[in-house]
């Protein structure tokens, strides 16, 4: 079998899948979001970091909340395109949650890779793609779903991811 024949038995399969799961709008924009995200947590951190705060952890800290809040807004409306604003506070709280689940999981998967020996691209690639797809799904299934979900106290649901996060950083990044 020819290497344009697989490439595009390959495509086909993956076209099939994003129709069949309903993403095939929202991925690409929400990837693009993210590449787009990079960059202002990149200038946000250089420009804070020059101008307002000399501390790299807390001018990290500031960049990574300009670059979720710029995704929020590019997410709720280009990539899933709602536009009530009703629950916008509830969604960006949710949103702002999913973000830092997925960079807990991203240090904690790029730790354990580097301890097993692979190298350090590889092992940020590894981390960055696992909290991409969980960055996906949190924001599509919960973030921004327009199903009703069942009246669990959000309070203590935030507040037990919180804990989570926090645990899972510690164990796995050996803080």
């Amino acid at each position: 079998m020819e290497v344009r024949s697989i490439k595009d038995k390959l495509v086909q399969l993956i076209d099939f899948y994003l129709v069949q799961f309903g993403v095939k709008d929202q991925l690409p924009r929400f990837l693009m979001v993210g590449l787009i995200g990079i960059g202002v947590d990149c200038l946000s951190f250089f420009l804070i970091l020059h101008f307002f705060i000399s501390d790299v952890l807390t001018a990290q800290v500031f960049s990574f909340t300009i670059a979720v809040t710029h995704n929020f807004i590019l997410n709720k409306y280009w990539t899933f395109k709602l536009k009530e604003a009703k629950k916008t506070p509830t969604q960006y709280l949710k949103f702002f949650v999913v973000a830092l689940f997925a960079l807990s999981l991203r240090s904690g998967i790029i730790a354990q890779c580097l301890q097993f020996g692979i190298p350090t691209l590889l092992s940020l690639l590894i981390g960055i793609g696992s909290g991409a797809v969980i960055n996906f799904l949190g924001s599509r299934e919960w973030a921004f779903s327009e199903r009703e979900v069942s009246k669990v106290p959000s309070d203590f649901l935030i507040w037990g991811l919180i804990f989570f996060l926090i645990l899972i950083r510690l164990v796995y990044a050996a803080l």
